[in-house]
């Protein structure tokens, strides 16, 4: 009888399992879905995984040297004398998973660009061509925080910009330098940037040592004298005299104002062009230095407030044709192609 009760009602996994000493068995067929079970909760502001369509697009776009963590390459700046590099905070993660700078949807980055013709419209649909910049636009980027992704840029603390910043500056020396000898320059100087724009107003601020006030701007000469990288042993010799001399030579003979260097942090930072630069800048004084509005769909502002900056750099940028031509100045002039 009692066989005949275990036929009719058998006992249930999970019993069994327990009745032997051991845990409940997992399910025997369960789906993918269910295998991973419910969706783990994200930070605000966090991006969804990437699907296998997205991680599928990302396969396919060009391939960029990775930094040493994987994820986003530390920058996307090419071999050649650029108009432009934009700077940013740091990767977020959903960039990090990408593997493309600012590709988070919500991001108003690349809408920016394309409707401002930063980015030209018919040749870059978004953050997937990011690495056709250099090429096709003359348009470089990367972070002052490359390789530390993070979608919640408040919880890094002037201690991890103080630690990043070495890295960044040897990261905008070197590019210079590899720009300026694909021209043939000597000095290191010649194809540094036409502009460089910080997408945002702390990762400029942050370059600053200490609080706001204190420090005096010095003169141009001294300024120039202290544009040599901070990580020159890294990123190579500190430019010389002729990079000083190419750097002040165009201020000189168009009597422009001249930006000053100085340690301490400002104690307003504008959007627009800046004329009050981090000592140890690491190129040349003739870079122009901008700082723009956050493209962050975090940022609370109206579109026209977002966008205006934007625009008055796209003017500016409309007079530097590309591609380039660079005027090799340490070698006596003459013009070089980018």
């Amino acid at each position: 009888m009692f066989e005949a009760f275990r036929l009719a009602r058998p006992v249930g996994g999970a019993a069994a399992a327990r009745s032997a000493g051991q845990g409940p068995p997992r399910a025997a067929a369960a789906s993918p879905a269910e295998q991973q079970g419910p969706p783990a909760k994200r930070r605000r502001g966090q991006p969804p995984a990437t699907s296998g369509s997205g991680a599928a697009a990302a396969a396919a776009a060009p391939p960029q040297a990775p930094s040493p963590a994987g994820g986003l390459a530390l920058e996307k700046m090419g071999d050649a004398p650029l108009r432009l590099v934009i700077v940013g905070h740091n990767p977020s993660e959903h960039a990090w998973a990408s593997s493309h700078f600012y590709s988070n949807p919500t991001n108003w980055f690349w809408r920016i660009l394309r409707d401002t013709g930063i980015a030209p419209p018919a040749a870059i649909s978004g953050a997937a061509d990011d690495g056709k910049m250099p090429a096709v636009a003359g348009v470089g980027f990367t972070d002052v925080g490359s390789g530390a992704p993070g979608t919640d840029s408040s919880q890094f603390t002037a201690q991890d910009f103080e630690a990043w910043r070495p890295a960044f500056y040897q990261r905008m020396a070197t590019q210079a330098r590899r720009a300026s000898a694909a021209i043939g320059c000597t000095c290191g100087a010649c194809g540094a940037p036409c502009i460089v724009a910080f997408s945002g107003k702390r990762q400029f601020q942050e370059l600053f040592a200490g609080a706001a006030g204190g420090g005096r701007g010095r003169s141009k000469g001294a300024a120039v004298a202290q544009a040599a990288p901070a990580a020159a042993g890294a990123a190579g010799p500190p430019l010389g005299e002729g990079a000083v001399a190419a750097a002040a030579a165009p201020q000189q003979q168009q009597q422009q104002r001249a930006p000053t260097l100085q340690a301490r942090r400002p104690r307003r930072v504008d959007t627009g062009r800046q004329w009050v630069l981090p000592e140890g800048w690491p190129l040349p004084l003739d870079t122009e230095v901008w700082v723009m509005t956050s493209t962050s769909g975090a940022a609370p502002m109206t579109r026209q407030q977002r966008l205006a900056p934007w625009q008055a750099l796209a003017e500016r940028l409309r007079q530097e044709p590309w591609p380039r031509r660079c005027v090799v100045r340490c070698r006596g002039g003459g013009n070089a192609g980018a």
